[in-house]
């Protein structure tokens, strides 16, 4: 999932979303839609998402809202990755390909803001390689994120939340991929080609240097299958 950064003079997707805390509607909202919003019993809880049709200039538009829960709940950031998770949830096989979060008037810090991103990125992983089968209603369309006039220092947290989000998609990869893929010697070369360029010292041991340092508990296990046994370590001791 691609996120990207723009200002709301910038052309938006038709799919928009805005934050609302819990219990607290925009005084701005549209009649219409604050109407429709309360007759569908939404109240800005964390994870809630009401979505309404509006006339634009430029034709109709998707108008959401995705609660974010209490502004003083004491696990603000899960709420926001909640918030976050549900708009990927509802429109990842939307047939619609962009996002666009709105964070104007949501009173988000930058770090709070990457969170709710954070968790809009995760829920869109996916691991579809081996499902050969998929009707094109079934396939992932969602792409993009457009985080839209996102406040100061959004874009700084962001970099930090988009690298731990990378890591565990890629942790996720290597959990899903059935065991005649990924084995001792491919789960190497995989995390060998991923982490390449990235400053990460890798030291892989095989048999025999396990066996020189006593790892028998290792080696035990490994018995148990026609594949060596492999052992990778990684090492990271910073960066400019």
């Amino acid at each position: 999932m691609k996120v990207v950064f723009r200002t709301s003079d910038a052309p938006l997707p038709r799919l928009v979303a805005s934050l609302v805390a819990q219990d607290a509607l925009p005084s701005d909202l549209d009649a219409v839609v604050r109407e429709g919003a309360s007759a569908a019993r939404f109240a800005g809880k964390a994870g809630q998402v009401f979505e309404a049709f509006v006339a634009g200039d430029s034709g109709v538009k998707r108008l959401v809202l995705a609660g974010m829960g209490k502004a003083d709940a004491a696990d603000r950031s899960a709420s926001l990755e909640k918030a976050g998770a549900a708009l990927t949830a509802k429109y990842l096989t939307s047939g619609e390909t962009s996002l666009a979060i709105d964070f104007s008037g949501s009173g988000l810090s930058g770090a709070e803001a990457a969170s709710v991103l954070f968790g809009a990125r995760l829920r869109g992983w996916r691991h579809d390689v081996y499902r050969t089968k998929l009707s094109d209603e079934q396939k992932p369309s969602l792409t993009e994120i457009v985080a839209v006039n996102a406040p100061e220092g959004a874009a700084a947290a962001w970099e930090i939340e988009s690298a731990l989000a990378e890591g565990i998609e890629f942790t996720r990869e290597l959990v899903a991929e059935p065991a005649n893929i990924i084995y001792p010697e491919s789960f190497v070369e995989r995390a060998k080609a991923r982490l390449e360029g990235s400053g990460v010292e890798i030291l892989v041991l095989g048999l025999k240097e396990m066996s020189e340092l006593g790892m028998g508990a290792l080696l035990g296990v490994a018995q148990g299958s026609v594949r060596e046994p492999k052992l990778l370590a990684m090492r990271w001791k910073g960066a400019d």
